[in-house]
C-alpha cells in the first residue's frame, strides 16, 4: 500500500521569491518537524523568475517540478501561461495516489482545472490566496454576467473540498456561503504574512527616533490604490513624520516618480523584513472591489512585528476585521485625501503606543490560527 501524503499544488515555491510559496514552505517545514511521518509533496512550476515579494528560503519537502515553458512578457503571454500552468500542475498531481491535495489559488485558474480534472472522489483542500476569476471581475476584465466568467466560476467551485484554508474569517465565510454554498465545510484560518523575525541590533540608517515613521512597503498592483500613497506624500509634515516607501508592482512607477525629491520621503527599492519593525504605521490598501478576493499580507506582518496599520479599503475586509484594534481606517473614496490629511495632522506617538500595546494579543491569536491549521493538516497526513 502506498504511504499517505499531503500534496500541495502551487505556481511558486522557494527558491523563487514569492510570499505565497513561502507560506507553503513554512507549513511544510512545520510538518517535517512536528509530523515527521507525513510526506509532503510540492508540485510547482520550476524556475520562476521573481525578484520581489518574499525572502530567500531553502525549499522543504519532496519537490515535483513542472517545466516552465516560458516567462510572460505581454498580456497575451500572461493569459496563456495562466491557463497552461494550472493544467500542467493538475495533470502531474493526478499521478499521485493515496494523497490529500491542497490546491492553492496560484496560478489563478488552478482551482478551475482541479475542479474539472481531479474528479469528486479525491480528498482535497482549497487554500485561498487571491481568488480568481473573481479578481478579473474586480479589475474589470470580465463582467459578472459574462458567460465565460459564469462557466469558470461553476467549474471552479463545483466540487466541495474537505476543508478550506482562508486568509481570514471574512474570506472564509465568503468562500463557504457564496462560492461553495455550504456551511458544512471544515474552515481553517491561515493569515499570510505571519513572521516573527527579530529586529536587527543596529537600527537602519533611515530610521529617525524623533519622528513618527510611516511606511508603504510592498506591492502596488491591480488591487491597490496608488492615490493613498500620493495623498500621504502630500500631507506628511517633515518636521513630525518620515515616510518610507519601498514599492513595486504595475502601479508603482508613477508613484515612485512623484515621490522623488519630496521632503520627508525616503525612497528605496526594498526594506529587509526584519527592519520593518522600525516603521510605526504601515499603510495597507485594498480597493473595495477586491474585498474577500485578496487580503494584503502587509497588515499581518506589521502587527506580528508589534506595529500598527493604517488601512484604506472596505470595513468588510479581513485587513480591518482582524486589525481594527491596532490601526486606523481611511475610507477609499472621494474623501480619502481629507482623511489622510486629518490623520497626519492628529496622529501622535502616544496614540501609536496605545495601539501598539494591543498587538501582542492579536499576534497570539494569529499564532494560534497558524498552528491550529498546521496541526490539522499534519493529522490528515498521519
Amino acid at each position: 500500500m502506498q504511504e499517505k501524503s499531503i500534496t500541495f499544488l502551487t505556481r511558486y515555491y522557494p527558491p523563487s521569491l514569492n510570499i505565497n510559496g513561502e507560506s507553503i514552505c513554512d507549513m511544510v517545514e512545520y510538518l517535517e518537524t512536528n509530523y515527521p511521518n507525513v510526506k509532503c509533496n510540492i508540485i510547482h512550476i520550476d524556475n520562476q523568475k521573481t525578484t520581489t515579494g518574499g525572502k530567500q528560503r531553502v525549499p522543504k519537502g519532496n519537490l515535483i517540478k513542472v517545466k516552465n515553458y516560458f516567462d510572460y512578457n505581454s498580456s497575451f503571454a500572461r493569459g496563456v501561461k495562466m491557463l497552461l500552468d494550472g493544467y500542467l500542475l493538475v495533470k502531474k498531481a493526478k499521478k499521485i495516489k493515496n494523497t490529500t491535495y491542497v490546491i492553492t489559488t496560484s496560478p489563478p485558474l488552478l482551482p478551475f482545472w482541479a475542479g474539472w480534472l481531479l474528479g469528486k472522489k479525491r480528498p482535497r483542500g482549497f487554500w485561498a490566496l487571491d481568488l480568481f476569476p473573481e479578481a478579473f471581475k474586480a479589475k474589470g476584465v470580465l463582467s459578472e454576467k459574462n458567460i465565460f466568467y459564469k462557466w469558470i466560476i461553476k467549474k471552479t467551485y463545483r466540487i466541495k473540498p474537505n476543508f478550506i484554508i482562508a486568509l481570514g474569517p471574512k474570506q472564509a465565510e465568503h468562500l463557504a456561503k457564496d462560492c461553495f454554498k455550504s456551511d458544512k465545510i471544515e474552515t481553517l484560518l491561515l493569515p499570510c504574512g505571519f513572521f516573527e523575525d527579530k529586529a536587527p541590533e543596529v537600527k537602519p540608517h533611515w530610521y529617525d527616533d524623533s519622528k513618527i515613521m510611516i511606511g508603504y512597503c510592498g506591492n502596488i498592483h491591480d488591487a491597490h490604490n496608488p492615490d493613498f500613497v500620493t495623498h500621504m506624500i502630500n500631507h506628511i509634515d517633515p518636521l513630525k513624520h518620515k515616510l518610507v516607501l519601498a514599492l513595486y508592482g504595475d502601479k508603482s512607477p508613477s508613484v515612485i516618480d512623484y515621490a522623488k525629491g519630496k521632503e520627508g520621503v525616503y525612497l528605496t527599492t526594498s526594506i529587509p523584513r526584519n527592519e520593518l519593525t522600525f516603521i510605526d504605521v504601515h499603510m495597507v490598501s485594498l480597493l473595495p472591489a477586491f474585498t474577500h478576493y485578496a487580503v494584503p499580507s502587509k497588515a499581518v506582518s506589521a502587527v506580528t512585528m508589534g506595529n500598527t496599520v493604517l488601512f484604506s479599503g472596505s470595513k468588510e475586509s479581513d485587513s480591518w476585521e482582524l486589525f481594527k484594534e491596532t490601526g486606523w481606517y481611511i475610507q477609499d473614496g472621494e474623501n480619502m485625501e481629507k482623511e489622510v490629511a486629518d490623520f497626519c495632522h492628529s496622529i501622535t506617538k502616544e496614540e501609536i503606543l496605545v495601539k501598539k500595546s494591543k498587538t501582542l494579543l492579536i499576534s497570539n491569536k494569529l499564532r494560534s490560527m497558524v498552528t491550529d491549521t498546521y496541526d490539522y493538516i499534519g493529522e490528515l497526513g498521519s
